[in-house]
């Protein structure tokens, strides 16, 4: 670990945890959702608080989690799906760097269209082990793994490189979800033997809580979110972005499993993998092959007993006669 800094060289995670990945997030607070409204995109930053600098803009986001849990980082996720914006703002992946704490860790990726090979390890989606990787049925992410010392949450960070037109392209592909922050400004326990002295948990708000040691203004229910939300965007008259805002405060049940080779065919005797889109559509395109074969079949036994009853219609009569009693019997 480099001094100075909790963050090191990414190493392979120990005993990880995958979950698929669909939608990704940009979690801010309220404050910081008010500028992006204003400007009309999201506001980027620089990296300076990690292992590596870099000196791109880069837009922060994470795998979406449930509105309905505590956020650490805020009132409002900006979401959107990982593949499109993989396709559109990649397609370079590297690795930036890690931090293990005793409990959990993070992992944090740059998403590029900009080639820095010389800089940066790239990111290998077919490496097992590894924090980010390509399966059938799409993408998946290291969830959980050892830490320093027990299981824990691993949190994928992922750093997109942006301009300005990226910016606002994301603001506006992006739909607007209010998140559970009222447990920000939880008092502290137990006050720490150095530094200033702690008015709140830091592992409750980011921003205010944990990075200026303040009390956060924003610890709202995802109701009272919502409301302040509408009246943003009822104030700045914009019936494009009421239109594309979708209040989303509801469970998301993402399939989990252990230890996954991507290389390696899903087990169809899981229950996790039964629940796999790869699965589904296998089911779907068998389902679909045997109806158009039965289809076929039928228009052919519908034809060759159409041409018996007009040539000979005895031999038809005993044709049918047959097949019906030996259907009758099955």
């Amino acid at each position: 670990m480099d001094s100075g800094t909790v963050f090191q060289a990414v190493k392979p995670l120990v005993n990880p945890t995958y979950a698929y990945l669909d939608e990704i997030s940009r979690c801010v607070h309220f404050d910081d959702f008010q500028e992006a409204v204003q400007k009309g995109m999201l506001v980027p930053q620089r990296v300076t608080n990690g292992r590596t600098k870099l000196r791109c803009q880069v837009l922060w986001f994470a795998p979406s989690r449930s509105s309905s849990d505590h956020n650490f980082f805020g009132n409002v996720s900006f979401t959107v799906r990982w593949e499109t914006v993989q396709q559109k703002l990649g397609p370079n992946l590297y690795f930036i760097d890690q931090a293990v704490f005793n409990s959990r860790s993070c992992t944090r990726v740059l998403l590029t269209k900009k080639n820095y090979d010389g800089r940066f390890r790239k990111v290998d989606l077919n490496v097992l082990h590894s924090p980010l990787q390509k399966c059938r049925p799409g993408f998946i992410y290291v969830s959980h793994c050892m830490n320093k010392v027990r299981n824990g949450p691993h949190v994928l960070e992922i750093a997109i490189e942006v301009n300005d037109a990226d910016a606002r392209w994301l603001y506006l592909n992006c739909r607007q979800v209010a998140n559970n922050h009222s447990e920000a400004n939880t008092r502290v326990r137990n006050a720490r033997t150095y530094g200033p002295e702690s008015k709140v948990q830091g592992n409750k708000c980011l921003k205010f809580n944990a990075a200026q040691n303040l009390v956060c203004p924003y610890q709202w229910t995802v109701a009272e979110c919502e409301e302040k939300i509408d009246a943003v965007f009822q104030s700045t008259r914009s019936a494009t972005e009421i239109g594309l805002r979708k209040s989303v405060s509801r469970e998301i049940n993402i399939p989990i499993f252990r230890n996954h080779d991507p290389n390696s065919s899903f087990d169809l005797k899981s229950s996790d993998d039964l629940n796999s889109s790869d699965y589904l559509n296998s089911s779907y395109e068998l389902n679909s092959s045997y109806d158009r074969s039965s289809s076929c079949y039928l228009i052919f036994l519908s034809i060759f007993f159409l041409f018996l009853f007009i040539s000979n219609f005895p031999v038809f009569m005993f044709f049918f006669l047959f097949i019906y009693f030996f259907l009758d019997r099955i």
